[in-house]
């Protein structure tokens, strides 16, 4: 076998009671459609997307709706049918974002396909144009573009990682796809690999998730399939984690602003793999994505396939409701996953999940009362980045920004292990949270500032040079007249000297003229 058959497992991490159950043994069913779908401008990135739609217009499924000004994210496109209306609302970019919305009309009318790709079209950059005018991206949770992802490339790739690893409780929407899914995904995943030329693809699904694992190996086992293979995860959290599994399948460990490609290696989910597949094969846009119903607040805990962009209301009205005493809605996991209080925000193409959790489904007390910190170093041993918590606290409590970047603040995931296991139940994630925004403006900052003293440094020594030059031509200019001018001067003086002599001359005859009048 290859050597990435052989585990390393990661630093840290912790167990965590999967409350799976709830959801796993659900078969994915149509969430069906909302009569209002939402899309935020406000993208992951960073960047604000551009409508190329006017309010009043009719649109399908497929129509792109607004593109990002310099191409960096996919174009965001209507998912359903209907009537372009623009509005502010909640979302995941916060309280007032600007949103394109439709109006749908039920008929869910779709524009035409794009034509599959085939023959010598199913090659790199086509290939790459095509995810991106698909809008496939990144639906783990960080929703980076896959084609920038794959465009970080330095070398040959060696390695397809698909990321089944949904080590978060109640999370089993990549659980149901790899089993219902089993073939399609497997396909996708070898169409990418033949098209990257990438010579190795595995599966990593955690090895609590036996039917998953099994339902892959039943597949691989007719030799259809010669690239893929199945990895299981050790049952910790935070498995699911790039760098932890990437450390756990190869061995190799990820310096600090490195990236996967820079080691070779591809990762992405279950869900991007399908859709990158259909957008090759069949030339699909994407317009859907399984999410997970669950929690004790909720009727129905279910495995919906979800048009992008319905909001949080219809899906819970799609699960029989919320359960009376429900105390806290969250989109994403109980760990990663952050609370919201309207209803009305949309589910985006990271969404994977949406909770409806009591407190005492949560792994950390979410009603804390904060205590000193007792120096035990359980947040250190805990940490899968091999950071150090207790000393990064420290310096985010004294606002010491230097001291956060050598001790790589940013190389935090934000993963919450350090909330679970500190007993005085010190918020140790929402201080690193708030941190790192305190440090990236503070880079930015001291970037900017080091840009504006490079500028001035270059127009003080521009300057200089310039005065030197206008110096050195003005000698040279100086010298060349006195070259040139030597002839004239002497040839003037030369009159001037005559002139002179001639006057004398003329003087002293005019005086002996006047004497000899005189006598």
């Amino acid at each position: 076998m290859r050597p990435w058959k052989t585990s390393a497992d990661f630093w840290g991490g912790i167990p965590l009671a999967a409350r799976k159950a709830l959801s796993s043994e659900v078969p994915i069913r149509s969430a069906g459609i909302p009569p209002l779908l939402l899309y935020p401008l406000e993208l992951l990135s960073g960047h604000r997307a551009v409508p190329i739609v006017k309010a009043g217009d009719e649109v399908k499924s497929g129509t792109p709706l607004a593109l990002c000004p310099d191409g960096f994210d996919p174009p965001i496109c209507a998912t359903s049918s209907g009537r372009v209306i623009f509005q502010e609302g909640p979302s995941q970019g916060g309280p007032n974002t600007p949103l394109i919305g439709i109006e749908t009309d039920g008929l869910d009318l779709r524009m035409p396909v794009l034509p599959p790709l085939e023959g010598a079209d199913r090659c790199g950059e086509s290939a790459l144009q095509r995810l991106h005018a698909c809008g496939v991206l990144g639906m783990g949770g960080a929703g980076f573009p896959t084609t920038q992802k794959i465009k970080r490339l330095s070398g040959p790739l060696q390695l397809l990682l698909i990321n089944g690893a949904e080590c978060e409780p109640f999370l089993t929407c990549d659980e149901r796809a790899i089993r219902e899914k089993t073939t399609e995904l497997l396909r996708s995943a070898e169409l990418l690999a033949r098209i990257f030329k990438i010579p190795r693809v595995l599966v990593a699904v955690e090895s609590s998730r036996s039917n998953a694992l099994n339902s892959l190996q039943t597949s691989l086992n007719d030799g259809a399939f010669p690239l893929c293979g199945v990895f299981a995860l050790p049952d910790r959290y935070p498995a699911g984690g790039e760098r932890q599994l990437i450390q756990t399948v190869s061995g190799r460990t990820m310096p600090g602003g490195t990236h996967p490609v820079d080691h070779g290696i591809l990762c992405l989910n279950v869900q991007t793999v399908l859709a990158g597949g259909a957008a090759i094969e069949k030339g699909e846009t994407l317009t859907r994505r399984i999410l997970t119903v669950s929690g004790s607040g909720i009727h129905t805990p279910s495995n919906l396939d979800v048009l992008i962009g319905t909001p949080i209301s219809f899906l819970l009205e799609a699960c029989g409701g919320v359960r009376h005493g429900a105390e806290h809605l969250i989109l994403g996991g109980p760990m990663m996953g952050f609370s919201v209080s309207s209803t009305q925000i949309p589910i985006t193409k990271t969404t994977s999940a949406l909770l409806v959790l009591d407190h005492s489904d949560l792994p950390a007390p979410s009603n804390r009362v904060e205590q000193p910190c007792i120096r035990c170093g359980a947040c250190t041993d805990a940490c899968p980045q091999g950071l150090l918590p207790q000393s990064l606290h420290d310096q985010v409590k004294a606002k010491r920004l230097v001291e956060l970047e050598n001790l790589h603040l940013l190389d935090c995931i934000e993963c919450g292990c350090c909330d679970v296991v500190c007993p005085s139940l010190i918020p140790l994630t929402e201080r690193f949270r708030s941190g790192k925004q305190q440090l990236r403006r503070y880079l930015t900052d001291e970037r900017l500032a080091r840009k504006a003293q490079s500028r001035y440094q270059a127009r003080l020594a521009r300057l200089k040079r310039q005065q030197l030059e206008r110096e050195q031509e003005a000698e040279a200019r100086k010298n060349a007249l006195g070259q040139e001018a030597k002839p004239q001067i002497q040839e003037a003086l030369e009159r001037a000297r005559l002139r002179r002599e001639q006057r004398l001359k003329a003087g002293n005859d005019s005086g002996k003229t006047d004497v000899s009048e005189s006598n």
